[in-house]
């Protein structure tokens, strides 16, 4: 999984991940890493607010979409 970070959350993917944990691409921080839990990563990803974006794999990223979009309508007003 891809997910580009700002760079604002640099010292908290730090200490979750470690020191080389990202790459920095310019406009961001990129984080690729392996899951286990994505129930967990979404739950994580969440915690950034707009602060994150999954990059890939697409599927991924379109289930994360539908979260979100449920997510919202739970606060609509």
């Amino acid at each position: 999984m891809q997910i580009l970070f700002d760079k604002s959350v640099r010292f908290r993917l730090i200490e979750d991940y470690g020191l080389n944990c990202y790459k920095d691409i310019g406009n961001g921080l990129l984080l690729d890493f392996n899951y286990t839990n994505k129930d967990y990563v979404f739950s994580w990803l969440l915690g950034f607010g707009d602060k994150a974006e999954i990059i890939k794999p697409q599927d991924v990223r379109n289930e994360f979409v539908s979260l979100v979009k449920n997510l919202a309508k739970k606060y609509r007003t």
